[in-house]
C-alpha cells in the first residue's frame, strides 16, 4: 500500500514537472562507458535510418523509453559532466527496489538470500531480482513450461534461479569465466536444484578457443571484445566457445526462451543461433546496451528473419542512463 501511494504521488508530480521542466528535474551521477559508442552512430550519414528502424513496430512504452534514452545520451555527449537527469517516477521506483533489496538480502551459512533465492555471492542486481529480466511481460509464458531455457552469460546463476520458476524442463547456463563458473556451481548447490545445468562454455558464431578479459575480482563485465577499453586489474583467460545451433542439435533440445547478456557479443551469438531461432521461434531477451550498434541493429536483424516476432524494449530499475536495457522478442500465438 505504501509503495502504491508513492507511485501515485510520483505520477502527479510527473504531470506538473513535464510542464515545468521537460519531465526531468533530479540530478543523479551515472557513467556508462558504452554510451561513448553512440557518438559513432550519430556521426553516420544514415543515422536517421537506424533510428527509424528501431522505432518501427514497437509498443508506446518502448518508443517513449527510446526517446528518453536518446535524449539523455545526447546530453551526455554534449556535456563534460557525467550526470543525468531523472524523473520523479524513476527516483521512486529505484528507491523501492533499493529498499526492498536492503530489507531482503541476508547472509546465510553458504551464501546470501533474497527471499527464497540463494546466491553464492552478494550480487542481487535490480534488473534480475526486482524486474526479473521482464519475463513477466512475456504474453505466452505458459509456452515456456514444457521447454528448456538458454541463459547465455549466466554469471553466478543469478538469472537462472529466477528462470527455473518458469519451466518444468532445464535452464542451461553458459558461463566461461572460471571464477564465475565456480560460484555458479555453488549457487546450484545451495539452491538444491537439478533444474539448472551449468556449462563452462561461451556461445558465439563459431566453435573456437579464444582469450577473454576477466575484469576485476568480481569478473563482472568480462569480455572477449578487443575494441573497448577494459577496466583495471584485468587478467587473460583461455575459454572455449561453441554455437547454440550445434549445442541444441547435439542434445536435441526444445527451446522456449533464450536470454543473452554477453558484454557486446550478442550479435556474434546471433550468428551461431540462427537455425535454432528459425526452427523453434523461442522468446528472446537480448541485452542491447553494450554498444550503440547493438542498440540500433539487433532488433532489425531479428526482424529480417520474417518469423513473426513482436518486440518490446525495456530498461531495468537503475540509476544509469543505458544499463540493463533489453530487447524482448516474442512470436505470439
Amino acid at each position: 500500500m505504501k509503495y502504491s501511494i508513492l507511485m501515485l504521488i510520483s505520477k502527479i508530480l510527473n504531470f506538473y514537472f513535464i510542464k515545468l521542466n521537460n519531465s526531468e528535474i533530479f540530478l543523479i551521477k551515472g557513467n556508462n562507458l558504452s554510451q561513448g559508442t553512440f557518438a559513432e552512430i550519430y556521426n553516420l550519414d544514415n543515422y536517421a535510418h537506424y533510428e527509424s528502424n528501431l522505432y518501427k513496430n514497437l509498443d508506446i512504452a518502448s518508443k517513449l523509453l527510446i526517446s528518453l534514452i536518446l535524449k539523455r545520451i545526447k546530453k551526455y555527449l554534449n556535456s563534460n559532466k557525467k550526470i543525468f537527469l531523472k524523473t520523479p517516477t524513476e527516483i521512486i521506483k529505484l528507491k523501492i527496489a533499493s529498499d526492498k533489496k536492503s530489507k531482503l538480502v541476508k547472509k546465510e551459512i553458504n551464501g546470501y538470500s533474497y527471499g527464497k533465492y540463494l546466491l553464492s555471492r552478494n550480487h542481487f542486481n535490480n534488473g534480475i531480482f526486482y524486474d526479473k529480466y521482464f519475463i513477466d511481460e512475456i504474453k505466452n509464458k505458459s509456452l515456456l513450461r514444457n521447454k528448456n531455457i538458454i541463459d547465455v552469460g549466466g554469471f553466478i546463476g543469478d538469472s537462472a534461479v529466477i528462470f527455473q520458476d518458469y519451466t518444468d524442463k532445464k535452464v542451461h547456463v553458459f558461463e566461461p569465466v572460471e571464477k564465475n563458473y565456480v560460484d555458479l556451481l555453488k549457487t546450484i548447490e545451495i539452491n538444491n536444484t537439478d533444474k539448472i545445468i551449468p556449462h563452462k562454455l561461451g556461445l558465439g558464431g563459431e566453435t573456437r578457443e579464444c582469450i577473454i578479459n576477466v575484469c576485476g575480482a568480481t569478473a563482472v563485465g568480462s569480455t572477449m571484445r578487443t575494441d573497448i577499453n577494459v577496466k583495471n586489474n584485468v587478467v587473460l583467460e583461455k575459454i572455449f566457445v561453441t554455437t547454440l545451433d550445434k549445442f541444441v542439435n547435439e542434445l536435441r533440445l526444445e527451446v522456449g526462451l533464450i536470454k543473452v547478456d554477453i558484454e557486446g557479443l550478442e550479435q556474434d551469438f546471433l550468428n551461431g543461433a540462427i537455425n535454432t531461432i528459425k526452427e523453434q521461434k523461442p522468446t528472446l531477451i537480448f541485452a542491447i546496451y553494450h554498444s550503440g550498434f547493438d542498440f540500433f541493429t539487433i532488433k532489425t536483424q531479428i526482424e529480417k528473419l520474417n518469423l513473426g516476432y513482436k518486440f518490446k524494449i525495456r530498461k531495468a530499475t537503475k540509476n544509469r542512463v543505458l544499463d540493463d536495457t533489453v530487447l524482448i522478442a516474442e512470436v505470439r500465438a
